[in-house]
């Protein structure tokens, strides 16, 4: 009998992944490069919120000078951010060719979202036909920049696909992993089925003359669901581009990491609450079995072990990482899968949900807040 459990857990928990794996390919399938991947010259304000504290935050802006060489960037830095400003001083007196806007923004006041607080001040400045919202820890290749200006031209928004850079130590590599293991099946394996729900606030482009969106959702804290639920109310539509940007995040320590999964699921939890039941019923079906179903494993293993379990436990973790790789490789055009990183980040995910649920106030861009709903919190300093 506890062989069958067993043997049918790692079933379900294949068939979900390789499911899912398969509706992401069906979407790809329909979404490839297109034959123009030109870029011209101002097509883009590259726009970006810098904040200081990562310590690959030079290298991330300068991996954008390079990669999008001939854009208009917009550097939105605090008066307060003494050392944000000399990173972004001193990358604008290395790369005299570029156009470099450095725009300093006052306090961010309370009850009000810091990031999109930049981006409305500065709103005036995005005089391209494009606008470029890219997180400073963020690096977005040139031919997905273009796949992103091309259907921002058809679209209210065009958005692009996260995955992680491993960083040094644990904790960083556990929030790599996390986003590895999901982001594709998260972001695209529903678009067979259903038109996308959110956005990616990281990476997304919309057209300058809708910029004046920003000032109308800057009382909202998860700016990326309020930012698509906006678009979408004005007749727009969403393009999920199945195309990769890559995150680079340092993640100091444990309790760094702790903060930064606490947001994200807390966030995730908000997106959820607003859509219709038949979306949540899907959701939950689709994505929230996963890491109950692995720890249902882990639980059989550990109370009757055998020889045949040990078989079937090596068969079913080989089958899982094979999935991983393979999209991995498909989308991202690297493999950086890690197995035992990999496997502890997804038994991890049931206590971040259940923080969560539990504990509504979060560490967020040096402030913190005390969340009731996007659009309803409070500073809690």
């Amino acid at each position: 009998m506890t062989f069958l459990l067993f043997t049918c857990g790692c079933g379900i928990y294949l068939a979900l992944l390789g499911g899912k794996a398969v509706l992401a390919l069906i979407y790809a399938a329909r979404d490839p490069l297109p034959q123009d991947l030109s870029l011209p010259h101002r097509t883009l304000t590259v726009a970006q919120a810098i904040l200081s504290g990562d310590a690959a935050l030079k290298d991330m802006l300068e991996s954008n000078l390079k990669s999008l060489s001939g854009q208009r960037f917009l550097w939105l830095c605090d008066e307060a951010d003494a050392e944000g400003l000399r990173i972004a001083r001193e990358l604008i007196a290395a790369y005299p060719e570029e156009e470099i806007i450095l725009e300093i923004c006052p306090p961010c006041p309370p009850h009000r979202n810091p990031k999109l607080f930049k981006l409305i001040h500065s709103t005036p400045r995005m005089d391209t036909p494009l606008v470029l919202v890219l997180d400073d820890d963020t690096h977005l290749p040139r031919a997905s920049a273009a796949v992103l200006a091309r259907h921002a031209a058809t679209h209210g928004i065009a958005t692009g696909l996260p995955s992680y850079r491993n960083g040094r130590g644990l904790p960083s590599l556990l929030l790599a992993q996390f986003v590895n293991n999901n982001s594709v099946t998260t972001y695209l394996s529903l678009l067979p089925l259903l038109p996308p729900i959110s956005i990616n606030g990281m990476c997304y482009v919309i057209k300058a003359e809708h910029a004046g969106i920003f000032a109308g959702i800057g009382h909202h804290l998860t700016d990326d669901l309020a930012l698509a639920m906006a678009i979408k109310q004005s007749g727009g539509s969403i393009y999920q581009s199945s195309h990769p940007q890559v995150i680079a995040t340092e993640v100091a320590d444990s309790a760094h990491y702790m903060k930064m999964m606490h947001r994200w699921y807390l966030f995730a939890l908000l997106l959820l609450k607003r859509q219709p039941p038949g979306y949540q019923a899907l959701i939950c079906l689709l994505h929230g079995w996963h890491s109950i179903l692995l720890w249902g494993l882990l639980i059989i293993a550990l109370a009757a072990p055998s020889t045949s379990l040990l078989a079937v436990a090596l068969c079913f973790l080989g089958l899982r990482s094979a999935i991983l790789i393979g999209l991995q490789h498909k989308f991202f055009h690297r493999v950086p899968h890690r197995f035992s990183a990999s496997l502890l980040s997804e038994l991890l995910q049931p206590l971040h949900l259940l923080h969560a649920v539990m504990v509504r106030r979060i560490d967020w861009r040096g402030r913190k807040y005390r969340v009731f709903e996007s659009d309803r919190f409070e500073s809690d300093e």
